[in-house]
């Protein structure tokens, strides 16, 4: 998030008020923070107030519990006369979302079948037999931590570039893992191929058929 990552711009629209001179230090100069919901809740990050015609009073502000961030988008909340209904809306949907929204781990226990491979020579060494692979998913540091809602669940999807066709190295990259939310994608891992499946070409068939012809 751009707000946590700029630290000047946190403390500079964190600061109740200013006071400041001109330059040839004749003169002084307040300004005051209008941002209240930096007083309003514990955890509050930061924020922008706003005001047009057509949108009335806006605000966009972020709060930070727990290890969570929250970022709350108002627009035409309340025009002259009603611009207090900005920070109870923005308190409101704060409470909400700390209320209902906790950090899941995504699962980790998609089972991936084996797959044939093209062309492969058979982990058997039999010449009629198919070649088969194992498929892993690789999740790198770990699996991801998703912000949901308690009712909420994460789906996820299993998509192979193309059929695999010897020869292939272990770790070698055939698909991903997909993990998707209400049909937007959260992230995806690739999947990779557990052993190395060599090609069934010629000399391999002409070997195996020697070795049935002879008995071995």
């Amino acid at each position: 998030m751009a707000l946590k990552q700029k630290e000047n711009f946190i403390c500079i629209t964190r600061t109740p008020n200013h006071t400041f001179q001109d330059i040839n230090k004749t003169r002084n100069f307040t300004c005051r923070n209008h941002n209240a919901f930096l007083q309003m809740m514990e955890g509050a990050i930061s924020g922008k107030t706003g005001f047009t015609g057509k949108a009335g009073y806006c605000y966009v502000g972020a709060l930070e519990r727990d290890g969570r961030t929250f970022v709350v988008s108002l627009l035409a909340c309340g025009w002259p006369n009603n611009k207090n209904y900005k920070w109870k809306d923005t308190v409101k949907l704060m409470e909400y979302a700390l209320e209902n929204y906790t950090y899941r781990d995504l699962e980790q226990d998609v089972e991936l079948p084996s797959v044939v491979v093209e062309g492969g020579v058979p982990e058997s060494g039999r010449l009629f037999d198919e070649a088969h692979v194992k498929l892993e998913v690789d999740y790198g540091d770990g699996v991801a931590q998703v912000l949901l809602r308690k009712d909420e669940e994460v789906d996820s999807k299993v998509e192979m570039y193309d059929a695999l066709v010897a020869p292939l190295k272990q770790g070698e990259c055939v698909g991903k893992l997909v993990y998707s939310l209400n049909g937007d994608v959260i992230t995806e891992y690739p999947i990779e191929v557990t052993h190395e499946v060599g090609r069934r070409d010629v000399s391999w068939v002409f070997d195996k058929i020697l070795q049935l012809y002879l008995g071995l």
